[in-house]
């Protein structure tokens, strides 16, 4: 049986009402050589559930080892048309480490760590400065790949 690595959140906080939940609205520019800067909306929302990053075997989904030891928070990124990655909105999930999630809320100097797939295997980096209400997006294997920045509200 050929086995594959999968990303598996397994939720371990249910529907609770955490101080952490949280959403950034931002617009986000890539400088690209051939079209210059595009400008795109991004929508971030790191919610209150918690997950493990797992290898699980994707025909039985049984999960065969726990990759990280710690939590990390689950959360969604909305891209709206037009952005690097699409012709059409896409909607992906991100994972925040979660000491860094929490460690922000009391500095809000200290910045939130992510990583999400727009084609997997490969992670795009994500992090985000509540202070500065920043966001920078780095991305070494798409066609326009570079550094994305933005400001959020």
């Amino acid at each position: 049986m050929k086995k594959t690595l999968i990303i598996l959140v397994l939720l371990l906080v249910g529907f609770s009402t955490s101080a952490y939940a949280e959403t950034f609205n931002c617009m986000v520019e890539q400088p690209n050589e051939k079209f210059g800067k595009s400008p795109y909306s991004l929508f971030i929302d790191i919610t209150d559930e918690k997950g493990l990053i797992t290898f699980t075997d994707p025909e039985s989904l049984q999960v065969e080892k726990i990759i990280s030891d710690f939590p990390y928070y689950v959360g969604t990124l909305y891209f709206q048309k037009p952005h690097p990655y699409g012709l059409s909105d896409i909607k992906t999930e991100a994972f925040f480490w979660s000491g860094q999630v929490e460690a922000s809320k009391e500095n809000p100097d200290l910045p939130i760590s992510g990583f999400f797939f727009m084609d997997f295997p490969k992670p795009l980096q994500i992090v985000i400065t509540r202070k500065t209400k920043t966001v920078i997006i780095s991305d070494n294997d798409s066609h326009f790949g570079g550094i994305s920045n933005g400001k959020c509200k």
